[in-house]
C-alpha cells in the first residue's frame, strides 16, 4: 500500500475528465491535470482570460518566451500595486531557465537551483496548502518539460497548490482563489 497522496497520470486524467464537465471550473484544482492550450478551463465557460492591463501586446511573431514574460511582468506590476500587508506582496519570482553559459549554469546548480522549478511562489499557507506555485506559458506553443512535469507533481506530494496560466489575468483569478479574495479593496 502506498501513503504517496500523488494520484496516478490516468487517476488526474479521469479527475479532470469530471470536473471539467460542462460548465468548465473557473479554476483548475490541486488534482487536476496539467493541461496547456485553448482548451484549458481558466475561467467560467472554458473562456481564456483577456490579455492582462499593463501586458504589452505581443508583436506578430513574438517567441513564446516573450510572452510569458510580458504577461509575467504584468502580475508583478500588479503584486507592486497591493497594499504593504497584503499576503500578495510575498510573491516572488524563481529565477530558473534562460540562456546561461555553462559556468553560469554550474555555479547556479551549486547554490541550489533546480531544473524545472515554476516560475513564482506564493509563500502563504491557505486551504491546507503550504504554498502556491505558478508557471507561466504562453498560449500559442507553451508546453511544459519533462522536468516541470516532475516538479510539478512533487510540488504537490508535498502538499502545494500548482497551477499553469496564460496570462496575468489568470493568475490574479487563481491567486484571488487560493488566498479566498473577490477582487476586495485593496486586491483589484
Amino acid at each position: 500500500m502506498s501513503l504517496d497522496p500523488t494520484p496516478s497520470d490516468a487517476e488526474l486524467l479521469r479527475l479532470h475528465a469530471a470536473r471539467t464537465s460542462p460548465p468548465a471550473r473557473a479554476v483548475a484544482t490541486r488534482a487536476a491535470p496539467i493541461a496547456l492550450g485553448p482548451e484549458s478551463p481558466l475561467l467560467p465557460g472554458g473562456r481564456r482570460s483577456p490579455r492582462a492591463k499593463g501586458a504589452a501586446s505581443p508583436a506578430p511573431g513574438a517567441r513564446p518566451r516573450d510572452l510569458e514574460h510580458a504577461e509575467q511582468a504584468a502580475l508583478i506590476t500588479w503584486r507592486d500595486e497591493q497594499p504593504e500587508d497584503s499576503p500578495v506582496r510575498t510573491l516572488y519570482a524563481i529565477p530558473n531557465g534562460g540562456g546561461r553559459s555553462e559556468r553560469e549554469g554550474a555555479k547556479l546548480k551549486a547554490e541550489g537551483v533546480l531544473a524545472g522549478m515554476l516560475d513564482l511562489c506564493l509563500p502563504v499557507p491557505r486551504g491546507g496548502y503550504g504554498a502556491l506555485y505558478l508557471e507561466f506559458k504562453a498560449e500559442e506553443g507553451g508546453k511544459l518539460g519533462v522536468a516541470q512535469q516532475r516538479r510539478i507533481r512533487e510540488l504537490r506530494r508535498w502538499g502545494n497548490r500548482v497551477e499553469v496560466v496564460f496570462t496575468a489575468e489568470a493568475a490574479k483569478a487563481v491567486i484571488r482563489d487560493y488566498l479566498g479574495l473577490l477582487a476586495e479593496p485593496g486586491i483589484p
